[in-house]
């Protein structure tokens, strides 16, 4: 999650009136959601 964070962080001129509710939270639940003890090696994810 860390890299997502320094990709797609507040530098992305996005719409940021999230009020009480900014995203982070729900990425963070999806993600952890779909772990898999799986490696794809390659182009996958933020490497």
């Amino acid at each position: 999650m860390i890299p997502g964070a320094i990709l797609y962080d507040l530098a992305n001129g996005g719409d940021k009136e999230w009020k009480d509710n900014p995203p982070y939270y729900d990425l963070g639940q999806e993600a952890i959601k779909n772990l898999s003890e799986d490696i794809i090696l390659g182009n996958s994810g933020a490497g």
